[in-house]
């Protein structure tokens, strides 16, 4: 997004947790003195603090009418945007606990599975979640490396039929799970400017090594040294079929999750 779409979206739209002021003032549209930044950070601060508040009484107390006419406003791409808002906001929320040093790891499966029985529905979520620390450097690029070749491995394995004592599920599910890894270390290594940007850019992974040069990296790390952005962004599904409205609906009707 240019600077003057962002402009533009910061005007059009209401005040939120944020005000018009820091959404400028946290893309970098607007500088600011040393002590009205500070002013301007604790300000974002407390109003941060005061949304996650207000969300129990949301919870509690605003209507399912309301809550509908939110969350399945009538245009696609309203929708797609309500998705893609609510991704980042779980993501934030996520990484908030962790940096509160929330002691209860099923923290997301139970909010899940409030949400699921204020819908209408029991549920026992069971939510598996798979960490390896990301490296950096030399380390980092060995890693991908060697996470590429036990990808290609498995899925050899699963081409050939070469399964061994292991089920095909099990072993497309490792499968899965390494290439999804893998991925995250790849964005890792495109950001961190202490891996070798001709040797990443040479390596073979996702089949991308004709397309990337290690001057095209570079170029993105600068762009991203130029920009206010502190974490960067990551794909957000908002839609995994073609159904109609109607069919939307339909597999809510029936329980479909």
């Amino acid at each position: 997004m240019n600077e003057d779409s962002n402009q533009s979206s910061n005007k059009d739209r209401p005040r939120g947790i944020l005000s018009e002021a820091d959404r400028e003032f946290l893309q970098g549209e607007k500088e600011l003195s040393e002590s009205a930044e500070r002013n301007a950070r604790q300000r974002i601060r407390q109003r941060v603090k005061a949304g996650l508040e207000d969300f129990e009484l949301l919870w509690m107390c605003l209507s399912d009418r309301d809550l509908e006419l939110v969350f399945h406003p009538e245009e696609d791409d309203e929708r797609h945007g309500i998705r893609s808002w609510s991704h980042h906001a779980i993501a934030f929320v996520r990484l908030g606990l962790w940096t509160n040093r929330d002691p209860h790891a099923d923290r997301i499966a139970d909010a899940v599975e409030q949400a699921a029985f204020a819908a209408g529905w029991a549920t026992d979520v069971d939510l598996d979640l798979t960490k390896e620390r990301l490296p950096e450097g030399d380390l980092l690029l060995a890693k991908i490396q060697h996470k590429n070749k036990k990808i290609n491995e498995l899925r050899k394995r699963v081409t050939e039929d070469d399964l061994g004592d292991t089920p095909r599920e099990d072993l497309q599910e490792e499968l899965n799970r390494e290439a999804s890894l893998q991925y995250y270390l790849y964005e890792q290594a495109m950001q961190d400017p202490a891996v070798d940007a001709e040797e990443l850019a040479s390596s073979e992974i996702f089949g991308l090594e004709d397309e990337l040069s290690g001057e095209d990296l570079e170029k993105e790390r600068e762009g991203w040294d130029k920009t206010p952005v502190v974490r960067q962004p990551m794909p957000v599904i908002v839609n995994v079929s073609a159904a109609t409205l109607d069919e939307d609906e339909k597999q809510q009707s029936e329980g479909d999750t």
